[in-house]
């Protein structure tokens, strides 16, 4: 049986590898220049590899434009948020303006996939936090069985602040989460505004009850599983007591 930290470490691994599928794969500079002016290509934006092509030249601009202003905004005494917005939004207008160019698209369709999700990477990102979440939350359930015994109403009142406090840290620790996830596909650690289009970031409620209803749907799995076997075992210690009883006869 496979222990829970080799589970862990194989769940790090499947997260790494599909944030790996999902980068942003470019040769990055802070001189506000397209890095590939050989791709002379024409995209076909109602197929889904050409779209995708686009999406992550766009994403590979947006981050050019914010490395840019990170080496000029900052070179301003003293710092000026407008100064720095202003250089990006200067640097972002030149290369989208190549992209449409060497794509043969326009810079609205370009614009448009700027702040298009990659719904695989976002659900790469999301279901291993799922498993993680349900792997410790019902492992601390069973703890609270095997604590408070049968008393239900000692159950109930425990996994409720339970569930509460799960939950809120779940919720923090996703959103640290998916924003190391967002860091890794962009290759940079200035996240910028682009984290708030992160979906934690903009669902943070329903992000809460979805952890709230998973840690009460794997607290109802852990009671029923270990109230089968509360009384398998009851039931074969019966048994047991009555072939005894028929020996002793």
């Amino acid at each position: 049986m496979a222990s829970p930290v080799t589970g862990l470490k194989c769940e790090i691994a499947v997260l790494f590898l599909l944030i790996c599928s999902g980068c942003a794969t470019g040769r990055f500079n802070t001189n506000c220049e397209w890095p590939y002016p050989e791709d002379q290509s024409r995209l076909n934006l109602a197929r889904w590899s050409d779209r995708w092509h686009l999406n992550n030249d766009a994403l590979i601009a947006e981050d050019l434009a914010i490395r840019y202003a990170d080496r000029v905004g900052v070179l301003s005494k003293p710092f000026q948020r407008e100064v720095y917005r202003g250089e990006r939004s200067k640097c972002m207008a030149i290369l989208v303006a190549e992209i449409a160019r060497t794509h043969s698209a326009t810079t609205d369709d370009v614009n448009r996939e700027i702040g298009r999700r990659f719904w695989p990477f976002d659900a790469a990102v999301l279901l291993p936090f799922i498993v993680l979440y349900l792997r410790v939350s019902t492992g601390f359930v069973r703890r609270i069985v095997v604590r408070i015994g049968d008393s239900r109403v000692g159950y109930i009142l425990a996994v409720s602040v339970a569930s509460v406090i799960f939950a809120s840290v779940a919720t923090l620790c996703g959103e640290l989460w998916a924003g190391l996830a967002e860091c890794l596909r962009v290759l940079n650690t200035h996240g910028s505004y682009r984290v708030l289009r992160m979906p934690w970031a903009q669902h943070r409620e329903i992000a809460f009850a979805g952890c709230l209803f998973a840690f009460w749907l794997g607290a109802a799995y852990v009671l029923r599983s270990e109230t089968s076997t509360l009384a398998s075992r009851d039931w074969l210690t019966r048994v047991g007591a009555g072939d005894k009883s028929r020996q002793i006869i």
